[in-house]
This record gives C-alpha cells, sequence and structure tokens, in this order.
C-alpha cells in the first residue's frame, strides 16, 4: 500500500513499519545494555569482537589472518600456564607437551618463542 508523505512523495507503508519496528527494537536494547555497569559493556563488547574473531592479541581490530592458540586450543594455552607456574623453562615445557601429545601443525615439537607466546596468550583467559 503507498502512501503521500508531508513532502508530497510517496511511502510503502510495510517499508515504513518495518523501520520502525527495526529502530523500537534497537532503542529497547540500548534501554537493556544502559542497566549494565560499564566494565560488563566493554567485556561484552570484547566477547563479541572475539567471538566472531575480529579482535587480536592486543585487543586490536582483526581483519583477517590466522587463528591463534587462543580461540583454536585453549585448554593447550592453560597448559601451558600451568607449567610455567611449575618453574619450568621453555624448552622443558616444549618437551613435556611433545610427550603429552600436543604438537606443532605440521607434527613438531614447539619451539622455545611459541611457547613463551602460548605463555602470553594465556595472560588473556586469566585477566578476564
Amino acid at each position: 500500500m503507498e502512501t503521500y508523505g508531508h513532502n508530497g512523495m510517496i511511502h510503502n507503508s510495510v517499508e515504513t513499519s518495518l523501520k520502525v519496528q527495526k529502530a523500537l527494537l534497537e532503542m529497547a536494547s540500548q534501554l537493556q545494555l544502559a542497566k549494565l555497569s560499564p566494565e560488563t559493556l566493554e567485556l561484552i563488547d570484547w566477547a563479541n569482537r572475539y567471538r566472531n574473531n575480529q579482535v587480536n592479541l592486543k585487543g586490536e581490530e582483526k581483519n583477517s589472518g590466522r587463528r591463534s592458540y587462543l580461540e583454536s586450543d585453549p585448554k593447550l594455552v592453560m597448559t601451558v600456564r600451568e607449567l610455567r607456574a611449575q618453574k619450568l623453562t621453555n624448552r622443558e615445557i616444549s618437551d613435556k607437551l611433545y610427550t603429552m601429545g600436543y604438537t606443532t601443525k605440521t607434527g613438531k615439537k614447539f619451539g622455545r618463542g611459541m611457547i613463551t607466546r602460548l605463555y602470553q596468550q594465556s595472560n588473556i583467559l586469566v585477566n578476564q
């Protein structure tokens, strides 16, 4: 059904109705979010971006690239943190992970630098 607006243009009433409904839903959503604390809102925002694979480990927006171990294997990341808590060196952690069955995508042991990066990723889990 077409109607004439105040400026003489033809409007589609169904299209206008859908736009109004969408605007009302957005306002209701904003009102619910306004009741939450700023910390909770920040956490929700981060989780939504992270879930959509759009945030890197520094919290910056991520456009593309491969997934981190934090995203693909959080258990591995926490295992590295637990081994580091036992005061093991990166080499010892790498050897222990290999005996536990954790390997790189190519089936090799993790390098010492990768152990450091895995530990840094574990900080994100702990700080949440």
